[in-house]
């Protein structure tokens, strides 16, 4: 992952882990109060919701600190991208019920962040290889083996030339 990804994803963590401590632990201090936009008797009332939001937002910094050290670069960067794809729709939905200055604050960096985690996968240093042979061959094979019929050939062999083929079974 590149270091500006890297970075980008990382400080989305951290946000993340800051809203986690707000609605979790300080939801009725005043600070937090003017940050949410409510009032000291709204918020002792709803701190256990908040405490629950606070809670998704511990696993979403979680899924993206998971995807920036994972080690195996042709699985972090899925993860990389599921997370801040999470993160993206989670901002645009509060932005649009909520509060505008969700999509300044949430929605615009992991947009970056995607758009830098996903350059590397379009550049093709990323992508996992192409799966060969998956279930799906296997279940044909299976089918014609029941059914009588000689099962496909393998890639491999249809790639030969026809003379240097040995003949069916």
């Amino acid at each position: 992952m590149p270091t500006a990804a890297r970075i980008v994803v990382t400080r989305i963590g951290i946000h993340h882990i800051y809203i986690l401590v707000m609605e979790m632990f300080s939801w009725r201090s005043e600070r937090t109060c003017s940050a949410f936009c409510t009032m000291p008797g709204v918020a002792a009332i709803t701190a256990p919701l908040a405490a629950n939001q606070g809670l998704y937002n511990r696993f979403l910094a979680a899924g993206l600190r998971w995807g920036v050290i994972r080690p195996n670069k042709d699985f972090a960067w899925q993860i990389r991208s599921l997370f801040v794809l999470c993160v993206a729709v989670t901002g645009a939905h509060g932005a649009a019920t909520v509060k505008r200055s969700i999509l300044s604050v949430q929605t615009v960096p992991s947009h970056i962040g995607l758009a830098l985690v996903r350059a590397r996968t379009a550049a093709g240093r990323a992508r996992p290889p192409a799966r060969r042979g998956g279930p799906r061959s296997r279940r044909c094979r299976r089918r014609a083996a029941r059914s009588g019929q000689r099962a496909p050939r393998p890639a491999a062999a249809a790639a030969r030339p026809r003379a240097a083929r040995s003949p069916p079974a």
